[in-house]
């Protein structure tokens, strides 16, 4: 699995979650299906490095390049500006650029949210850290913000999912792309639950953006939505699906196949327009659909 970032950056997984900027390629110059395809760590000069040395083999590489060590909060803070360093050489691989120029004076910041979240997995400061993580998700920085939502996942509980959750839902209005799209990612991972309609019509107004991958996440989400949609939402997604599945990308396509089977199945309806159009689809697609329904 990929991360996507709201400039169409794409990033490994095993990344997303620890180190922003670091490319594979650009769901909006390539599609996704090929810059997965042809992704290999060992031809990627930034993960190469990472996976065998981690952030201080990432700092041998920038000293080559004038980088002078001083004094870091932990790794994570090490391999960032040794990645500002290196930037320069291997533009490509460190993107987006301004994530590196817009952040020199709140990477402190952005890094405490992070480990904040971290760190409630493990201490006893729950009320604390969930109380800072709300102030932070109103930050005038838009980095600061976007932070907070993925460090509010490790803060998700029985007694604090409604207050994250609609949280989470108010910042898809956000007027920072990078804020709202990390709500859509980070909604589209806590599903299924009970999604309140302004949320869910923000949701599939997300469907008008040019960012294809935007795309996708919508059609994900709508997929593990299903079973929490009540009778109108359900319905509206029937016909948003129905129309999706003819989408030319094909993470679109065959999301919205298993969005449209899950219907089926929980509501036990028929589809015969659909079931005809799954029919002419490509051997791949259909061995895909139902391997993910499966």
């Amino acid at each position: 699995m990929v991360s996507i970032d709201p400039y169409g950056y794409v990033q490994p997984l095993s990344l997303s979650t620890v180190c922003s900027a670091i490319s594979i390629g650009n769901a909006k110059e390539r599609k996704l299906s090929e810059i997965i395809r042809t992704y290999n760590i060992e031809e990627h000069p930034i993960m190469k490095v990472l996976r065998k040395e981690g952030p201080v083999g990432l700092a041998r590489m920038a000293m080559n390049h004038g980088f002078k060590p001083t004094e870091y909060a932990d790794g994570c803070h090490l391999c960032y500006e040794a990645r500002k360093v290196l930037l320069k050489y291997y533009p490509q691989y460190l993107a987006p650029a301004i994530w590196y120029r817009k952040a020199k004076t709140s990477f402190r910041k952005i890094h405490l949210v992070s480990a904040s979240g971290r760190l409630n997995r493990y201490v006893d400061l729950k009320g604390n850290t969930l109380d800072t993580l709300l102030l932070a998700a109103q930050d005038p920085d838009e980095n600061t913000r976007r932070a907070s939502i993925f460090a509010l996942e490790d803060c998700i509980s029985d007694e604090t999912k409604d207050k994250i959750f609609n949280l989470l839902e108010d910042l898809l209005e956000d007027k920072a792309k990078t804020v709202k799209y990390g709500a859509l990612e980070a909604l589209t991972e806590v599903l299924p639950y009970k999604i309140s309609d302004k949320a869910f019509d923000k949701i599939l107004g997300f469907l008008n953006v040019d960012e294809q991958w935007v795309r996708w996440r919508v059609v994900l989400a709508l997929n593990k939505a299903c079973p929490q949609l009540d009778t109108k939402q359900k319905e509206k997604a029937v016909r948003v699906l129905t129309e999706l599945i003819k989408d030319e990308d094909i993470f679109v396509k065959v999301r919205a196949y298993e969005g449209l089977l899950n219907i089926k199945d929980i509501e036990k309806r028929s589809f015969p327009e659909v079931d005809e159009a799954l029919k002419e689809e490509s051997d791949f697609v259909r061995r895909w659909v139902f391997y993910s329904f499966e």
